[in-house]
């Protein structure tokens, strides 16, 4: 009698169905955050002089270490790119492109005043950047980069539950930062009251804004004619009436808040008309 031999068999998965596995998604606008994260990091590096990296976060989202400020609206096809920046890496990357050196004083962004230069020009150049690394990221502007005249956190409109954001940790040179960069799909009537309150560049340079801000201030304005030494007990001994005689002045000092600003010549003043007896050529006022 024979004994039959049964030879051991492997078990096999079952074989999958037919069909194609469904592609993932889209990013919102196409937007290329991986190449966004890995062009964004030279870029400020070339920017602030410093050295700055820039990286991805993966799930689960992080919070934000400190407040978000919005650094402005790029307009790209079928819609909207936000970018905002924490607070505390902000604030330091603003210091370090002008110039403060590590353990300086932070200046917090929201101790800025409306329409300060220091903003103005820290935002163009970060919208800058921005805006080159989206390009990179299949994202190309399709209009003017819009800043805010003053750093503002984002309201409502710029954080739509329908379409995830994305965060990218900054390391600036040792100080931790984040950047968020937030798809908002065109809706009709959606954007037009925040974008009112936007400064597109080429509108508000920010040199001019700084110079017309000066012009507003109020400060004392005097005309110096002339200026004498005199011994300090003859001036105690000075009466009302008295008569300091001075030799007539060629040129007279403009003083601005106490302080010299310019030198005009006297000849350059327009005359008006006098007395016959005061137009004498050889008359000496020394009054």
């Amino acid at each position: 009698m024979v004994t039959p031999f049964v030879w051991p068999q492997v078990k096999r998965p079952p074989a999958p169905e037919t069909g194609e596995l469904p592609p993932d998604p889209p990013p919102p606008l196409g937007f290329g955050a991986a190449a966004f994260g890995a062009s964004l990091g030279p870029e400020l590096s070339r920017v602030a002089g410093i050295r700055i990296t820039v990286r991805l976060w993966e799930d689960p989202m992080p919070e934000a270490l400190s407040p978000m400020f919005v650094i402005g609206r790029l307009p790209v096809a079928d819609g909207t790119l936000i970018f905002t920046i924490d607070g505390h890496g902000g604030s330091a990357l603003l210091d370090r492109i002008f110039g403060a050196r590590p353990g300086d004083t932070i200046c917090r962004l929201e101790d800025l005043p409306p329409a300060s230069g220091s903003w103005m020009a820290f935002a163009r150049l970060l919208a800058g950047a921005c805006q080159q690394a989206a390009a990179t990221g299949h994202c190309p502007a399709t209009g003017i980069f819009a800043t805010p005249a003053r750093p503002m956190m984002p309201d409502g409109d710029d954080n739509p539950t329908d379409t995830p954001s994305f965060v990218f940790a900054l390391d600036i040179d040792g100080v931790a930062g984040q950047i968020q960069v937030q798809p908002l799909v065109s809706t009709p009537g959606r954007l037009t009251d925040r974008d009112a309150n936007l400064t597109p560049p080429q509108l508000a340079d920010w040199r001019d804004r700084a110079r017309g801000l000066a012009l507003m201030l109020d400060l004392p304005v005097a005309m110096r004619l002339a200026d004498a030494r005199m011994p300090m007990a003859k001036v105690a001994a000075l009466r009302p009436g008295d008569v300091i005689p001075i030799d007539p002045p060629r040129s007279v000092d403009l003083m601005v808040g106490g302080r010299r600003f310019a030198t005009l010549p006297v000849d350059g003043f327009p005359r008006t008309p006098t007395s016959p007896s005061s137009q004498t050529p050889d008359r000496k006022d020394r009054r």
